[in-house]
């Protein structure tokens, strides 16, 4: 370990020293905050990392184990580890180093590590990418991100005209504090009649990561007069707004209320943010891709992005 480079096990008395480093990092975002992590309760055997440099907190790495393998993060869509701007470039390789010798020398067999995708990152993700495969790690999987770069045009004559068609409809779009409704009317249903699946998120779960973060989790939904018809749970984190859930009612598929929430999410955040993030387009059933999904966020101007899942093995 570098005389100046000290790896500490997080412990509570370092929340703050943890988030200070994600409100620094180059590609971290509100979901790697403690309060966020923190909503997993038990769920997870806590093993997470932090990296202080000259007496600086310039790293962490958030991580869970389950008896001799260690995770980052199962409870997280994506982690790794997170690096402030502080971070000297000639330390980057020790604080991976460190980690890997950590783990080792504590009786751990293997790590997995789900990589932040690349258009989350304030800059280039090259450096960090390339410094971890020097550690030869083994690609076991990889999903794909669909994301938008902004500013962007809808040309999709489809999502043109269904826009045209709900706006006929007297369809209007508004910021709402309804989680409840969403979830029991519109999310639940939808997902268990397109792909007899469940949110990942309870209401209960929502409604307490939203009291946390209020500035970065909103719910945008699509009304005809007092109906809700459609709706999406977005995620605003750094330049990119993440929609978490997207869902619609029979009678929002009827009137294209989705063509209509996400002209205007595009209108909204053209301006103001890099990337709008679709997630990924796997069956949670059967872990392949869904081709309709996939059509529909290239028409949208979603791009493929890789989300690569490492595995370490000592």
């Amino acid at each position: 370990m570098s005389a100046s480079l000290i790896l500490k096990p997080y412990q509570p008395e370092l929340r703050a020293d943890w988030d200070e480093v994600i409100a620094s990092s180059i590609n971290g975002t509100f979901i790697h905050q403690r309060d966020f992590i923190a909503y997993h309760g038990d769920r997870f055997e806590e093993c997470s990392l932090i990296f202080f440099f000259n007496g600086k907190p310039v790293a962490v790495f958030p991580a869970e184990k389950s008896e001799n393998r260690v995770f980052s993060y199962r409870g997280l869509t994506y982690a790794g580890w997170i690096i402030s701007e502080a971070l000297e470039e000639g330390q980057l390789g020790n604080v991976i180093k460190d980690t890997l010798e950590y783990f080792c020398a504590n009786g751990y067999h293997s790590l997995e590590v789900r990589m932040v995708p690349d258009f989350f990152y304030l800059g280039s993700a090259s450096t960090l990418k390339t410094t971890v495969e020097k550690f030869k790690p083994e690609l076991v999987r990889k999903s794909i991100f669909h994301a938008t770069a902004l500013p962007f045009q809808i040309s999709d004559r489809g999502r043109k005209w269904g826009r045209k068609k709900s706006e006929s409809l007297k369809l209007s779009v508004k910021e709402s504090v309804d989680f409840e409704g969403f979830w029991q009317d519109v999310l639940e249903p939808h997902l268990l009649e397109k792909f007899q699946n469940k949110p990942v998120h309870s209401l209960e779960k929502i409604l307490y990561l939203q009291s946390c973060f209020p500035d970065n989790i909103k719910l945008l939904a699509v009304y005809q007069e007092a109906e809700m018809l459609a709706g999406t749970v977005l995620f605003l984190q750094n330049q990119v707004v993440h929609c978490q859930y997207i869902a619609s009612t029979s009678i929002g598929r009827d009137c294209r209320a989705l063509d209509l929430l996400f002209g205007m999410i595009l209108d909204k955040f053209n301006g103001d943010k890099s990337y709008l993030s679709l997630g990924t387009s796997l069956d949670a059933r059967t872990g392949k891709p869904i081709p309709g999904l996939i059509k529909w966020k290239e028409s949208l101007g979603g791009k493929g992005f890789v989300g690569r899942i490492l595995e370490f093995r000592f």
